[in-house]
C-alpha cells in the first residue's frame, strides 16, 4: 500500500510540477508579448507625436507671422493717427490763438528770453 500511495503522490506532484512548468512558461511568453505591445505602442506614439510637434511648430511660426504683420499694420496705423491727431492739433492750436489774439485774450508771453519774473507770471 505505501507503494501504491507513493506512486499516486509521486503522480500527483509531477502533475502539478509540470502544470507550475506550463504556467511559467506561458507568463514568460505573456510578459515577452506584453513588452513587445509596450514597445510598439511608445514607437508609434512617439513618431505620431513627431508629426503633431512638427505640424504645431509651423502652426505656430505662421500665427508669429501674422501676427508680426497685423501688429506692423496696426503700428503703421496708429503712428499714421497720431501724426493726423498731431497736425490737427497744431490747427487747432493756431486757431485758438487767432481768436484769442482777435478777442484780445488770452497769456501774451514775452519775446525776448525768458526771465524768473516772467516764468512765475505764466505758472
Amino acid at each position: 500500500m505505501e507503494a501504491a500511495l507513493f506512486a499516486m503522490i509521486s503522480t500527483l506532484f509531477v502533475a502539478m510540477l509540470g502544470n507550475s512548468w506550463h504556467q511559467s512558461r506561458e507568463n514568460s511568453k505573456t510578459r515577452e508579448l506584453m513588452v513587445q505591445l509596450n514597445n510598439d505602442t511608445r514607437s508609434e506614439f512617439r513618431s505620431e507625436l513627431k508629426v503633431l510637434a512638427t505640424e504645431l511648430r509651423a502652426d505656430h511660426r505662421v500665427l508669429g507671422d501674422e501676427l508680426r504683420a497685423d501688429h506692423r499694420v496696426l503700428g503703421d496705423e496708429l503712428r499714421a493717427d497720431m501724426k493726423a491727431l498731431g497736425v490737427g492739433l497744431g490747427d487747432v492750436r493756431e486757431r485758438l490763438s487767432r481768436i484769442e489774439g482777435c478777442l484780445g485774450i488770452g497769456i501774451t508771453r514775452p519775446l525776448g528770453p525768458a526771465t524768473e519774473d516772467s516764468e512765475s507770471r505764466d505758472v
